[in-house]
C-alpha cells in the first residue's frame, strides 16, 4: 500500500522473504503458502485510482481447478536482507471441489409452510404482478387470506381505498392473525405508514415482513427517482437489513437489481462531490497528490479512516490527477464492511448508511468462514497464487484462480487471519457455498470494494 509497505517490504523478492520468514518462522509445510505471503510484504494498492474491469463476457470465459493458496504481489529483484515477520495462520483458498448448491428458492417449495414464504417474498419484491402468482399458484392463499394478501399488494402499491375496502372483507376473521391485518389498517393510511424493524422481523408473521419490505423499496424507489436522495439511501439501507432477517433469500438476479438501485443514488450522493455527506475540505497546492492530500486531512483530523481511492470516487475524479487551487472534499464518516455468510452478500457502509453491497461465495460446510471480526489488511492488485510444494502461479494464468484482487483480513489478535476478500474465475460460484472460508466476489465487484475499503476499515463477519 502506497501509504503503509516500507521500502524494504517493496523491494524484496517475494520468493526470499518467504525463505527467510519461514526459517525464523519454523513454518509447517502446510503453513508455507501463508507464510510467504505474510513474509513477503505485498504491497497494497488501497489508494490506487479505479483499475480496468474485465466484462461478463471475459468472466465466463476463464475457467481453473483450485487448490489452496495464499496471493502475494511479485517484488522486483533486490538483494536479500534479513527479515523477521509474525508467522501467518495456514492458507485458506481455495480447495478443488464442486460449490455446494445455492439455497433452494421458497417458490419451488411443497409444504404449506414454505409457500407462505414464497407469497410473503413475491409480496415484498413483485407486488404488481401478485395476482397472477396467485393464479398460478392457486393453494397458496384461499378466502379471507386471498383477500388479506390482495389488499397487503395494494396497499404496498399505495391503493389505499383498495387496501381498506379489502380490510372489511377480513378484520375479525379467526384465520386472520392480529398483526396481518393490523399491516393492512396501516397500509390503508399509505405505504408510509407501515414499518418493521430489522430486530423485531423474526417476530412479525412473513406476509408482515413482505408487505413492509415491500412498501419500503417502494418508497425508497420514489424517493430515489424525486431527488430525495439521502432519504433514498436510508430507506434502501432499512430495506437491506430488513432483509436479511426476512425467512427468504435473494437470488442473484434480484440482488443485482436492488445493488443497481442503491448505486444509482449513491452516485448521486456518496459519490458526488456535491451530496450532502460529512466531508472535511481541502484545498490543492502545488506539488499535492491524492497521498498528500490524505495526510493533510489525517493531520487535521487524526481520527478519519480514509484511502485515496474513497477520495478519488467522493470528487468524481477519473484519474489521480488534481491541480493547485482544486477543491476536494474528504469523507468523514468511517466505512465498515459487513459480510452475511447466510445471505452471500458483501455489505459496504458509510457511517450507518449502506452504500454499496456484492453478492459473494462464502466457504464450504467442511471449510466454512468464520464468523467474527476483523480489519482490512494489505491489498493486493493481480496477486500470484502460492500452493504448499508447488511452484506460484502468476496473476494471469489460468490456473490462478484469485481474480484481479485480494483483501487481507486481520483478526482480533492482528494477525493475518489466512482469510479474505479476493476475485474469482469461476463467477458461477458466486452466492454458493464453495470455498475453503474465504470470499469470492466477482472481479469488478472485488475491484470497486478494493478501491473504497481502506486499510484498517473494520469487517464484521455473521451468519
Amino acid at each position: 500500500m502506497r501509504d503503509q509497505s516500507s521500502p524494504l517490504q517493496r523491494t524484496l523478492p517475494s520468493f526470499l522473504l518467504s525463505a527467510v520468514a519461514l526459517a525464523a518462522a519454523g513454518c509447517s509445510p502446510d503453513e508455507a503458502a501463508a507464510a510467504g505471503n505474510e513474509a513477503s510484504g505485498t504491497v497494497s494498492a488501497a489508494d490506487a485510482a479505479p483499475g480496468a474491469m474485465l466484462t461478463p463476457e471475459e468472466l465466463r470465459s476463464l475457467r481453473t481447478d483450485e487448490t489452496p493458496a495464499v496471493p502475494v504481489t511479485e517484488a522486483p529483484a533486490t538483494p536479500a536482507q534479513p527479515v523477521a515477520k509474525e508467522q501467518a495462520p495456514a492458507p485458506c483458498e481455495d480447495a478443488a471441489q464442486p460449490a455446494a448448491a445455492p439455497a433452494k428458492d421458497s417458490a419451488a417449495a411443497a409444504s404449506p409452510a414454505d409457500e407462505l414464504v414464497a407469497l410473503a417474498k413475491e409480496l415484498a419484491l413483485r407486488p404488481e404482478g401478485l395476482e397472477s402468482w396467485l393464479a398460478a399458484h392457486p393453494n397458496a392463499a384461499v378466502g379471507a387470506r386471498r383477500d388479506l394478501v390482495l389488499g397487503l399488494a395494494a396497499g404496498v402499491r399505495g391503493e389505499t381505498q383498495r387496501a381498506v375496502a379489502l380490510l372489511t372483507q377480513v378484520e375479525g376473521r379467526p384465520e386472520i392473525k392480529v398483526a396481518e391485518a393490523t399491516a393492512l389498517r396501516r397500509l390503508g393510511e399509505g405505504p408510509q405508514a407501515l414499518a418493521v424493524a430489522a430486530s423485531a422481523a423474526d417476530a412479525e408473521p412473513p406476509l408482515v415482513v413482505g408487505a413492509a419490505l415491500g412498501a419500503t423499496v417502494r418508497r425508497a424507489r420514489e424517493a430515489g427517482r424525486s431527488g430525495k436522495l439521502a432519504e433514498a439511501a436510508g430507506l434502501w439501507t432499512e430495506a437491506l437489513e430488513l432483509q436479511l432477517r426476512a425467512p427468504w433469500h435473494l437470488d442473484l438476479a434480484e440482488v443485482d437489481a436492488w445493488a443497481r438501485a442503491l448505486a444509482e443514488v449513491q452516485a448521486k450522493r456518496r459519490w458526488n462531490p456535491q451530496g450532502g455527506w460529512p466531508a472535511q475540505d481541502i484545498t490543492v497546492a502545488a506539488g499535492d497528490s491524492l497521498i498528500s492530500m490524505r495526510k493533510k486531512a489525517l493531520e487535521t483530523d487524526p481520527q478519519l479512516l480514509v484511502c485515496t481511492g474513497q477520495i478519488a470516487r467522493a470528487n468524481g475524479l477519473k484519474n489521480e490527477r488534481i491541480h493547485p487551487g482544486q477543491k476536494l472534499r474528504v469523507p468523514k464518516d468511517r466505512a465498515r464492511v459487513v459480510v452475511d455468510l447466510s445471505a452471500h452478500l458483501v455489505l459496504y457502509y458509510m457511517g450507518e448508511e449502506l452504500t454499496a453491497f456484492w453478492p459473494c461465495g462464502v466457504g464450504a460446510q467442511n471449510s466454512p468462514t468464520k464468523a467474527g471480526g476483523y480489519t482490512v489488511g494489505e491489498k493486493t492488485r493481480e496477486p500470484m497464487w502460492f500452493r504448499p510444494g508447488a511452484a506460484p502461479v502468476p496473476y494471469g494464468d489460468p490456473m490462478n484462480p484469485l481474480g484481479t484482487r485480494w483483501i487481507e483480513w486481520i483478526d482480533e489478535q492482528g494477525r493475518s487471519s489466512g482469510f479474505g476478500f479476493h476475485g474469482t474465475n469461476e463467477p458461477q460460484s458466486i452466492g454458493r457455498d464453495g470455498s475453503q472460508g474465504c470470499i469470492r466476489m466477482r472481479d469488478a465487484d472485488v475491484e470497486e470494494l478494493f478501491e473504497i475499503a481502506p486499510k484498517g476499515a473494520k469487517i464484521e463477519v455473521r451468519r
